[in-house]
């Protein structure tokens, strides 16, 4: 008996103190196979349903946080971010960086805002990258750790990073958060839900000038005011990989029902060492190599 005790004292022990961000799921989602299936009709209600975007449904993005960060001034800064570890949340610099924290909840295995309903995270301690500056962004990423563990589940898991995740042009990506809805000419409301969206990337010239954003297009779809520090994901051997932290919307060029939307990410892999050094090796990018061949046809 007193051995049994031991051993679940010391598995207790384990599963608390070990990161299983890269045990089997980190990345997977049903919204994987439906997306594929999705980018391989060419249909025009296919099309409808890419144009107009979708409420994310409960289950279908594992990794999802809502971030409540209050101020000691009181003001409040309200993100989206993903889980990358069972202590550990990316999201973006600015989101974190409006004065001193008084503290913060994280809001996860939900797509929808309810106090009463929502599990709830805190955090302990923030790692903003050293060289984030402002007004422009440039190194725009963050990480919180939380102060105990989530436990991971079918519902509840991290999402991938890898260091081998690098834009190509064109290819379809997808984000998901809780920024602001389209509602009409220059009007963008709040929402107490999270929705999904696609959009294209595309290699402009700031884009081909700096290798640590990501840049994305679409038409009346793309990342607003809220959105902010969540993933820009791209699909990988069917998981969902994290390819850009969402750092600058464009919440104001949406001006009628065919506006096209810019929106820029920091680029994930680019911080790669980073993310592993400030988790004390805990959430590390995965070294895989992935055919794309097919996305250059």
């Amino acid at each position: 008996m007193l051995i049994l005790l031991v051993i679940v004292i010391l598995l207790t022990v384990y599963f608390n103190t070990h990161d299983n961000t890269y045990a089997p799921g980190c990345g997977t989602s049903p919204r994987v196979d439906y997306y594929t299936k999705l980018l391989n009709d060419s249909s025009e209600e296919s099309f409808n349903r890419v144009y107009t975007g979708d409420r994310a449904e409960i289950g279908d993005w594992p990794w999802l946080v809502r971030i409540s960060v209050t101020f000691r001034n009181d003001s409040l800064s309200l993100c989206t971010g993903a889980i990358v570890g069972n202590t550990w949340i990316l999201t973006a610099a600015h989101c974190l960086h409006s004065g001193d924290i008084k503290y913060t909840s994280i809001s996860y295995d939900s797509v929808e805002i309810n106090p009463i309903t929502n599990r709830i995270a805190y955090a302990s301690k923030y790692f903003v990258h050293p060289n984030y500056t402002t007004p422009h962004k440039s190194d725009d990423i963050a990480l919180i750790q939380l102060q105990s563990t989530i436990r991971f589940s079918d519902s509840v898991h991290a999402l991938c990073l890898g260091r081998n995740i690098q834009p190509v042009a064109y290819e379809t990506t997808f984000a998901v958060g809780y920024g602001r809805e389209f509602r009409g000419h220059r009007r963008m409301d709040p929402v107490n839900y999270a929705r999904e969206a696609m959009m294209d990337t595309f290699l402009g010239e700031e884009c081909k000038k700096n290798e640590k954003i990501v840049c994305t297009f679409g038409y009346n779809q793309g990342t607003t005011k809220g959105d902010s520090g969540g993933s820009l994901m791209v699909i990988r051997d069917n998981r969902f990989y994290s390819i850009g932290v969402v750092s600058m919307g464009s919440q104001n060029s949406i001006t009628n029902v065919m506006s096209e939307v810019r929106s820029f990410y920091t680029r994930t892999s680019a911080y790669c060492d980073w993310i592993s050094e400030t988790t004390a090796q805990q959430v590390k990018c995965d070294d895989k190599t992935f055919d794309i061949n097919y996305l250059l046809l």
